[in-house]
C-alpha cells in the first residue's frame, strides 16, 4: 500500500510540473506595458513573440513618452542612433537613421526555459540580447514573469552591471486601442503633434504618457 501511494504522489507530482510548463499565462508572449521607474511615465507598449519555438524577441508596439535623465519629453519617430551591429550573434543594421521607433524589432532571441517552478513566476527567458535606442549599445537579456503572468521581470545587463524593469500584462484588445489613440498617423506623426515634430496637443500626450492602460482601460 505504501509503494502504491508513493507512485500515486510522483506522477501527481510529474503532471503539476508539466501544468506548469506549459500553462500560457506564465509564457512572456503578448502584450506588455512599460512604465520609466523614476518618473512613473509610460514609455511603450511592448509585443513579445516567438520567432521560433522557445525563443522570443520584442518589438515597440507603439511609443508613449522619451524619457531622458528624469525629464519626459515626446517620443523620437525615427531611431537615429540605432546604428547596426552584431549582439552577441544576432545581426541588425538600423543604420541610416530612416528606422521607424514604431515598430522597431529591439530584443532578439531570448531563450525559454524547459519548466516553471511551481508558483506565480513562469519560465525564466535568458540568453537574449537588447537594443537601447537612446545610445545604440546593446547588452544581455533576460527575463521572467510574475504575477501568474500579469507582471514581467527584464534585466538588461553587462558583467555584474545592469537594470531590471517590471512590464504589466495588457490585453490584444487594449494594445490596439492605446496604439489607434497615440500612435503613429498616415503622415507618420504622433497625433499630439504637428509635422514639425511640436507639442500641439498636450492633454493627449499626458494621457498616452500618463494613463495607466492596466487599472484605467480605454
Amino acid at each position: 500500500m505504501k509503494a502504491y501511494n508513493f507512485i500515486i504522489i510522483f506522477f501527481a507530482i510529474i503532471f503539476s510540473t508539466e501544468l506548469y510548463a506549459y500553462d500560457d499565462k506564465f509564457l512572456a508572449d503578448g502584450f506588455w506595458l512599460q512604465k520609466d521607474d523614476k518618473t512613473n511615465r509610460n514609455v511603450s507598449v511592448i509585443y513579445v513573440y516567438e520567432p521560433e519555438p522557445d525563443y522570443v524577441s520584442a518589438v515597440v508596439f507603439v511609443p508613449l513618452s522619451d524619457i531622458e535623465k528624469g525629464e519626459v519629453f515626446t517620443p523620437m519617430i525615427l531611431c537615429k542612433n540605432c546604428g547596426k551591429g552584431n549582439a552577441y550573434g544576432h545581426e541588425y543594421d538600423y543604420s541610416g537613421g530612416k528606422t521607424k521607433f514604431q515598430g522597431l524589432e529591439f530584443a532578439w532571441q531570448t531563450k525559454k526555459g524547459d519548466h516553471c517552478a511551481p508558483g506565480s513566476k513562469g519560465p525564466m527567458y535568458d540568453n537574449g540580447a537588447v537594443l537601447n535606442p537612446n545610445d545604440g549599445k546593446y547588452y544581455h537579456l533576460q527575463a521572467q514573469t510574475l504575477e501568474n503572468g500579469d507582471k514581467i521581470s527584464v534585466r538588461a545587463y553587462m558583467g555584474w552591471f545592469g537594470k531590471t524593469q517590471y512590464w504589466e500584462r495588457l490585453s490584444q484588445e487594449q494594445a490596439e486601442k492605446v496604439k489607434n489613440l497615440c500612435g503613429l498617423t498616415s503622415d507618420d506623426i504622433y497625433p499630439y503633434e504637428n509635422k514639425d515634430g511640436d507639442l500641439v496637443n498636450r492633454e493627449l500626450f499626458e494621457e498616452c504618457s500618463t494613463r495607466d492602460f492596466t487599472k484605467d482601460p480605454l
